[in-house]
């Protein structure tokens, strides 16, 4: 099976392209670059843009991280429309 999925335990499977989308959606309400917001995670410039396409698996501690910052609850960011 390809990486396409993060899996929170044994119950929640969420697609990447879905956390990619919802972290794009509330960066972009808060006025806040893709570059801004990898810099404050203290990642390279690029980041963000690999994780809001779907194309990088982000870690459950990176996830926190970007709630911290956004300052919105993980379920903003995993919950699918």
């Amino acid at each position: 099976m390809p990486n396409v999925n993060l899996f929170f335990g044994l119950f929640f499977v969420v697609d990447l392209k879905t956390i990619g989308h919802n972290i794009a959606k509330i960066r972009i309400s808060k006025n806040m670059s893709a570059r801004e917001l990898s810099f404050q995670l203290g990642k390279n410039g690029d980041y963000m843009y690999k994780v809001e396409s779907g194309k990088f698996n982000v870690g459950i501690q990176t996830l926190f991280n970007i709630c911290k910052i956004l300052e919105v609850d993980i379920v903003d960011i995993l919950e699918e429309e």
